[in-house]
């Protein structure tokens, strides 16, 4: 198919330039001209390619979007290795992980976010990414500025680490806990 398409545009590049292409095979010969054509089109290859590289892909739209297309797959990819590392989800097959995909977010969270409160259906799972949650049982965090202790922390979970797993087990649970982020996070 690469071939055909190949001979296409070398066609219409020939017809496009007709006068030039004619002109250079009666001064220099078939061959120099063919040699002329087939290495410019191998330099402009190459120096498209650089340039893609480079970050040049946006200037056409096809390279646009095979750079959305790629770059979607590989965060998917990622995020598909990290909750195939969760002690719940590490027994499912990948095909079974690739199915939670469209419901998954990314959640930027400042320290002193409250995620959820003790008492509220559950929403979802959380991963942590990066920081640190404290997980609270009663609804107030510690006041860190007054030095309160606030509620009974039960743990303080950090990369790696996941809470939230009721909604993923019972329909119509109930939070027993409190959720609050203690340092900034994030949560795919």
């Amino acid at each position: 198919m690469a071939a055909i398409m190949a001979f296409g545009a070398g066609i219409l590049i020939s017809a496009l330039s007709f006068e030039l292409v004619e002109d250079a095979c009666q001064k220099a010969g078939f061959f120099p001209m063919a040699a002329g054509s087939i290495l410019g089109g191998a330099l402009f290859v190459v120096l498209n390619r650089i340039l893609n590289g480079m970050g040049a892909f946006g200037r056409k739209q096809s390279t646009t979007k095979k750079f959305a297309i790629e770059k979607k797959k590989r965060e998917a990819g990622e995020i598909v290795d990290r909750l195939s590392r969760i002690e719940l989800l590490r027994h499912l097959p990948l095909e079974d992980i690739d199915l939670l995909l469209p419901g998954i977010e990314t959640l930027e969270m400042k320290a002193g976010t409250v995620v959820f409160r003790e008492g509220q259906e559950p929403d979802g799972l959380y991963l942590i990414e990066k920081g640190e949650v404290e997980v609270l049982r009663g609804m107030v965090p510690a006041d860190t500025a007054s030095g309160d202790e606030g509620d009974d922390a039960i743990a303080v979970l950090g990369a790696g680490d996941t809470f939230g797993e009721m909604s993923m087990l019972a329909v119509g649970a109930i939070r027993g806990f409190f959720g609050y982020k203690k340092a900034d996070s994030r949560v795919p």
